[in-house]
């Protein structure tokens, strides 16, 4: 059976982790924004009626905060993609969409910008 557009969204969640280059943005957790769409067949779990059968965006909240407390990225982008690998290998979604967002990047001119990163990966073929 093909995959369709199915999929849960999860957005504006805040989170604090260690992401930059500079040696301020190493030593300080900061605020980052994220967005995320997990890819999935919804319709036995709207048949079901049942949490087993979807993803508990509850549980996708607690492991990200769970994640980002314990991991350090220079990168946004090496952070987007650890992210969407390890979100695939917990909850089973077949594509993922991912933005993140540097809140309060080290712009001394730009003081009020925002960094966003966005990724699509698909994990599984229709």
């Amino acid at each position: 059976m093909p995959f369709n557009d199915d999929y849960i969204e999860l957005n504006n969640i805040i989170a604090a982790t260690y992401l930059g280059i500079t040696p301020e943005e190493q030593s300080i957790k900061q605020d980052i924004l994220i967005n995320i769409k997990l890819y999935k067949d919804l319709k036995s779990s709207a048949v079901s009626d049942k949490i087993e059968d979807t993803i508990n965006y509850s549980d996708v909240i607690n492991y990200l905060y769970y994640e980002l407390a314990k991991t350090k990225f220079n990168l946004i982008e090496s952070l987007a993609e650890y992210l969407a690998s390890s979100l695939a290998d917990v909850f089973n979604p077949y594509a993922i969409e991912l933005d993140i967002s540097k809140t309060n990047p080290p712009l001394d001119y730009y003081p009020d910008s925002k960094i966003t990163i966005h990724i699509y990966r698909k994990f599984k073929e229709s």
